[in-house]
């Protein structure tokens, strides 16, 4: 009996991705390269397109998605206003203001798997015990799956095949992994050894020794892999700014504020401290949008104002969404979203994360070279990052950076000097055993101001961190992503919505700028005109319907 081998591609593999050099396309949108857009039209400061100076458009919050569209939409001449609830941009980039300058790099990390503490100094060698683990991990990110079947098999598999991301589609993280890994694994197993419960429990944990995946086993393995796949995770750089004194490294959050400022300079006009609820999105027979503000005030007694605009863009997360956009039943139109948009927006699965960071002195500048920088363990206190900005006395100390259930256990404890306190035990205890015992009495941050907690459940204007989808829920975020495209039809709501929680990279910069530019696209390609130069590279023009049946 002849024997074939055929090789299943899980969204293509990071070999290949990177093999395309840096300007290869994300996963999910294969068919364009957003950078190339501007590229063709002159780089950035070159407008996209001439628009009417009359037409009217506010963006309701100020992330880098809003920002980063209102410069491309008061560059290129319309009437551009942003509504922010807050009294700065930016969102959820947020940034702790210091005298500090950046250096990150790999550090002697401590390693507590089962109480047992395991030194790796060597971001080239694995952790001890996590070989398996390893090796199968980095086998299917860089090899994708093969299974080996029969001549009968394979004529039958070839009719019945589908994608990768369709079999998956409705899979956890951790199913996916049982059944790529685990005993009754599918296909043949990626490294070549199947995982036991306790190599689960391993990656869970603690990941391939270098943090773990446990916290997200319930998130959608698309979901999770992509990230991967796109290199989110690995290709990542020191974000730094131009200055008179050269390159100077500076918060994220300068990212969006430079970029609102040059979009100001051009005309663009804020709204702080604003609240905006759409009552009336347009459509058929009207052709304005309705939105309500209201202003911040000491007393709590603001005065809503309504006012009309020609289209309105939403770049807020999705969960607040649910508050900038009238219910269905209380807008003076029709619909404001179609149904499949606004289950997206009332059921993606919004990410639970807490962060607790301390301004210290560098209590490990003086130390031998085997002191741990990094703590890893398999405890609720996950990991703890000693962060080195340059500064000669001073540094930060990232002290947990909780998900999902555990990031759910601590929002009780809103004190951040509490949740200090609570993990300095934990450390006590996790290191008790270690050459260096007393390493929680290092954590003492330089002054009772210098510890700084956000859950971000508790935020206001975000109700989570990021959008991470569950299993099935890649209907929705690819329902989302493409809402831009009724702005073809004459008849459609003139709103959209607009941030990196309605792209299938939700969490990250680059997920933003995806919606930003399907956004100026359509708004330019219904009512202005495509820059002639660059309309090939539009995305407009070249996306379609997703290439993945989600």
């Amino acid at each position: 009996m002849e024997m074939l081998e055929r090789k299943v591609w899980v969204f293509g593999t990071l070999q290949d991705r990177r093999a395309k050099g840096p300007l290869s396309g994300w996963v999910d949108t294969p068919q364009i390269e957003y950078s190339a857009w501007n590229q063709a039209a002159g780089e950035t400061d070159r407008p996209l397109v001439p628009q009417r100076s009359n037409f009217s458009i506010p963006l309701v919050g100020g992330g880098i998605t809003n920002v980063v569209l209102a410069f491309n939409l008061v560059k290129a001449g319309g009437d551009v206003g942003l509504i922010e609830a807050t009294d700065d941009m930016g969102g959820c980039l947020r940034t702790i203001q210091t005298l500090d300058s950046v250096k990150i790099s790999k550090v002697p990390t401590i390693v507590f798997c089962q109480e047992t503490p395991i030194s790796w100094i060597s971001q080239n060698v694995t952790v001890k015990g996590f070989e398996k683990v390893s090796n199968g991990w980095g086998s299917l990110i860089s090899k994708g799956l093969t299974v080996h079947l029969t001549l009968t098999h394979a004529t039958k598999s070839s009719r019945n095949g589908k994608s990768t991301s369709m079999s998956f589609g409705n899979d956890s993280f951790y199913t996916a992994l049982q059944r790529i890994f685990g005993e009754k694994h599918e296909w043949d197993v990626p490294g070549g050894q199947v995982w036991t419960e306790d190599d689960f429990e391993r990656f869970g944990t603690l990941g391939v020794g270098s943090g773990g995946f446990g916290a997200v086993y319930s998130a959608g393995f698309n979901s999770i892999f992509r990230l991967i796949v796109n290199g989110l995770e690995s290709d990542q750089a020191i974000f730094a700014k131009m200055t008179d004194d050269g390159l100077q490294a500076t918060g994220i959050r300068e990212l969006a504020n430079v970029k609102w400022q040059r979009a100001t300079d051009l005309g663009l006009k804020t709204k702080f401290d604003t609240v905006a609820k759409i009552t009336s999105g347009g459509g058929g027979d009207v052709d304005y949008v309705v939105i309500q503000e209201t202003p911040s005030s000491d007393d709590g007694n603001s005065i809503a104002d309504q006012a009309q605009y020609d289209l309105a863009v939403v770049g807020t997360s999705s969960r607040a969404m649910n508050f900038a956009l009238a219910d269905v039943l209380d807008t003076t139109n029709e619909p404001i979203m179609s149904s499949a948009v606004n289950r997206g927006i009332t059921d993606l699965h919004m990410t639970a994360s807490s962060k607790l960071f301390i301004h210290t002195k560098k209590f490990w500048s003086d130390q031998p070279a085997d002191f741990p920088r990094v703590i890893l363990s398999d405890t609720d206190l996950p990991q703890a990052y000693t962060l080195d900005y340059g500064h000669p006395d001073y540094g930060m100390v990232l002290l947990t950076y909780a998900w999902e259930d555990l990031s759910q256990t601590i929002l009780a404890i809103q004190d951040p000097h509490r949740l200090l306190s609570i993990l300095k035990e934990q450390i006590a205890r996790i290191m008790r055993d270690s050459s260096y015992p007393n390493y929680a009495d290092f954590l003492d941050p330089v002054t009772d101001d210098d510890v700084y907690l956000v859950h971000w459940p508790l935020d206001q204007y975000s109700y989570g961190a990021f959008s991470l989808g569950l299993p099935g829920q890649d209907k929705l975020i690819s329902s989302m992503f493409y809402d831009y495209q009724k702005l073809k039809d004459t008849s459609s709501s003139r709103v959209l919505i607009n941030s990196d929680c309605t792209s299938f990279l939700g969490g990250w910069v680059d997920g933003g700028l995806q919606p930003a530019h399907n956004s100026m696209a359509a708004i330019f390609e219904r009512f202005g005109s495509l820059n002639p130069v660059a309309a090939d590279f539009a995305p407009s023009v070249l996306l379609g319907a997703s290439p993945y049946q989600y």
